[in-house]
């Protein structure tokens, strides 16, 4: 599999790295390639549940056997997070009524 990291510039091999995980500061999907090289940040993000929500998704398409990968921004995962209009089942987030 390859992976695009969330900036879209740098291109990973599923084949050349020995793990991948979320950083130990919750809001990093980090690559490592050697235990003597420094880890890769592959994805980025302002909570660590938007870094829940990307490393699902990528988990999602490396056991679907996906070809290739991008990883989200934190725009897309967020927009995604929100779930739309309504926060709740009928209830709006504008004027606090349901339908």
């Amino acid at each position: 599999m390859v992976i695009c990291n969330d900036k879209r510039d740098v291109v990973v091999f599923t084949t050349t790295m020995s793990e991948i995980n979320i950083h130990t500061n919750r809001k990093k999907i980090v690559v490592s390639f050697n235990p003597a090289l420094p880890p890769l940040t592959i994805g980025s993000y302002s909570t660590s549940g938007n870094a829940d929500r990307a490393f699902g998704w990528l988990v999602k398409a490396l056991e679907d056997g996906k070809d290739f990968f991008q990883m989200p921004n934190d725009n897309e995962v967020s927009a995604n997070l929100q779930g739309g209009a309504l926060s709740k089942a009928g209830h709006r987030r504008t004027t606090g009524k349901t339908k």
